[in-house]
């Protein structure tokens, strides 16, 4: 007769879950190459968000320079502010419409792959739009501030 022990019990046990097919975990964006341009807008984002404490410093610097700046730099020092201020502005538009995969899985939910690619792309056109922006406002306020006598 067939006897059952304790240990055949386990082998068979743990046979019987390593064979079956346990569902795969999905990404809320559906595809590996999704997850990689994900992480990739991330990382443009990454890399630009420091400078915004460098555009607060050229912002403060210009505003000490407009109060003695003569007549003829105050339109030019004036722009450099307003360029400072748009592309922080920008910068934090930016990161309140991103939709954030741990935060907004409701919002990937109903997309399918390609609208999820097609939306990262958007995104990344964005960031990079945003990261020129804050990129060009930086040198034209140190352009500004190298010509100023200290």
């Amino acid at each position: 007769m067939f006897k059952i022990s304790l240990y055949n019990l386990l082998i068979f046990s743990l046979l019987w879950y390593s064979c079956g097919t346990s569902p795969q975990k999905v990404s809320v964006l559906k595809s590996a190459a999704n997850d990689s341009l994900y992480t990739l807008v991330v990382a443009q984002h990454d890399s630009v968000m420091p400078k915004t404490s460098l555009m607060e410093s050229r912002q403060h610097e210009l505003q000490k320079l407009l109060s003695t700046a003569p007549a003829t730099q105050k339109d030019s020092i004036l722009s450099a502010l307003s360029a400072l201020k748009k592309g922080q502005d920008e910068m934090m538009r930016w990161m309140n419409e991103f939709k954030n995969t741990e935060i907004d899985q409701e919002h990937f939910a109903p997309l399918n792959e390609a609208q999820i690619k097609t939306y990262l792309l958007a995104e990344q056109t964005k960031i990079l739009n945003v990261a020129d922006l804050m990129l060009s406002s930086i040198a034209q306020a140190e352009n500004i501030l190298k010509q100023t006598p200290k």
